[in-house]
C-alpha cells in the first residue's frame, strides 16, 4: 500500500522514519509536517539531525528499512557528547577504567572425601 506520507531524512541519508499514518495522508501539507513533529516529540525522535519531507510512502518500504533505521539513529546516539558523558567517563576511569568480563575460576577446589562404609 503506498500513501502521502510526512517522513524524516538523516543527514546522512542513511535513515528514513514515516511520522504519519495512512489515515493522515489527506492532511493539508503544513498539518501533515505538525503530526509529524508532535509524533517525532512524542517518540522522542530528535529529528534536527536531519529533513522532514511529504511524499509518497510504501508500507513494504517501510517495513523493510525500519531495522536500517533504526540502526543508523542508534549510531548516531553513540557517536553524540555531553558534558554529562564527558564526566561519568573520567568518573570511571578514575575508578579503573571498563570492568573486564567475568573471569573463569581457575582454582581447583578440593573434593570432600567420603569414607566407604563399612
Amino acid at each position: 500500500m503506498e500513501y502521502r506520507a510526512c517522513y524524516w531524512i538523516s543527514d546522512d541519508g542513511q535513515a528514513e522514519v514515516v511520522l504519519t499514518t495512512p489515515e493522515q495522508a489527506t492532511l493539508l501539507a503544513d498539518d501533515l509536517l505538525a503530526a509529524a513533529r508532535r509524533e517525532a516529540e512524542d517518540t522522542g525522535l530528535t529529528i534536527d539531525g536531519g529533513t522532514l519531507k511529504i511524499g509518497d510512502w510504501s508500507e513494504t518500504v517501510y517495513d523493510v528499512e525500519l531495522a536500517d533505521a533504526a540502526a543508523a539513529l542508534g549510531r548516531r546516539g553513540g557517536q553524540s557528547t555531553s558534558e554529562r558523558k564527558a564526566a561519568a567517563s573520567r568518573a570511571n576511569g578514575q575508578r579503573g577504567g571498563r570492568p573486564r568480563g567475568r573471569q573463569q575460576n581457575t582454582v581447583a577446589r578440593p573434593c570432600r572425601s567420603v569414607s566407604p562404609a563399612s
